[in-house]
Protein backbone atom coordinates (compact mmCIF):
# COMPACT_ATOMS: atom_id res chain seq x y z
CA UNK A 1 0.00 0.00 0.00
CA UNK A 2 0.70 3.60 -0.35
CA UNK A 3 0.49 4.34 3.71
CA UNK A 4 4.41 5.07 3.63
CA UNK A 5 3.51 8.34 1.15
CA UNK A 6 0.69 9.27 3.17
CA UNK A 7 2.56 9.10 6.39
CA UNK A 8 5.28 11.46 4.67
CA UNK A 9 2.32 14.06 3.37
CA UNK A 10 1.01 13.93 6.53
CA UNK A 11 4.09 14.45 8.51
CA UNK A 12 5.28 17.32 6.22
CA UNK A 13 1.61 19.24 6.09
CA UNK A 14 1.66 18.82 10.06
CA UNK A 15 5.20 20.42 10.05
CA UNK A 16 4.22 23.11 7.58
CA UNK A 17 1.60 24.01 9.63
CA UNK A 18 3.30 24.21 12.64
CA UNK A 19 6.35 26.48 11.36
CA UNK A 20 3.43 29.08 9.76
CA UNK A 21 1.39 28.88 14.05
CA UNK A 22 -1.33 27.40 11.76
CA UNK A 23 -1.48 24.66 13.87
CA UNK A 24 -4.36 25.07 15.91
CA UNK A 25 -6.35 26.04 12.73
CA UNK A 26 -5.12 22.66 10.87
CA UNK A 27 -6.47 20.63 13.73
CA UNK A 28 -9.76 22.71 13.95
CA UNK A 29 -10.15 21.13 10.04
CA UNK A 30 -9.69 17.89 10.60
CA UNK A 31 -12.02 17.48 13.63
CA UNK A 32 -14.50 19.62 11.65
CA UNK A 33 -13.81 16.86 8.94
CA UNK A 34 -14.39 13.87 11.44
CA UNK A 35 -17.63 15.42 12.94
CA UNK A 36 -18.79 15.48 9.45
CA UNK A 37 -17.83 12.54 8.34
CA UNK A 38 -19.62 10.31 11.43
CA UNK A 39 -22.75 12.78 10.78
CA UNK A 40 -22.91 11.20 7.06
CA UNK A 41 -22.37 7.76 7.93
CA UNK A 42 -25.32 7.13 10.89
CA UNK A 43 -26.91 4.75 11.01
CA UNK A 44 -30.20 6.82 10.83
CA UNK A 45 -29.77 7.64 7.23
CA UNK A 46 -28.85 4.39 6.04
CA UNK A 47 -32.49 2.54 4.32
CA UNK A 48 -34.72 0.00 6.38
CA UNK A 49 -33.85 -3.48 6.30
CA UNK A 50 -36.37 -5.39 5.08
CA UNK A 51 -37.76 -7.83 8.22
CA UNK A 52 -38.83 -11.50 7.41
CA UNK A 53 -42.56 -12.38 9.02
CA UNK A 54 -42.36 -14.25 11.80
CA UNK A 55 -42.69 -18.08 11.27
CA UNK A 56 -45.75 -19.25 12.42
CA UNK A 57 -44.20 -21.64 14.89
CA UNK A 58 -42.67 -18.72 16.66
CA UNK A 59 -45.80 -16.72 17.20
CA UNK A 60 -47.86 -19.66 18.30
CA UNK A 61 -50.37 -19.18 15.08
CA UNK A 62 -51.50 -21.97 12.99
CA UNK A 63 -50.80 -24.69 15.18
CA UNK A 64 -53.53 -27.13 15.70
CA UNK A 65 -54.54 -27.21 19.11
Amino acid sequence: MYLDRLTTAVVGIVLLAASAGQLPKLIYAVRKAQIQLIQETKASKWGQVPLLPESSARTGRGLIK
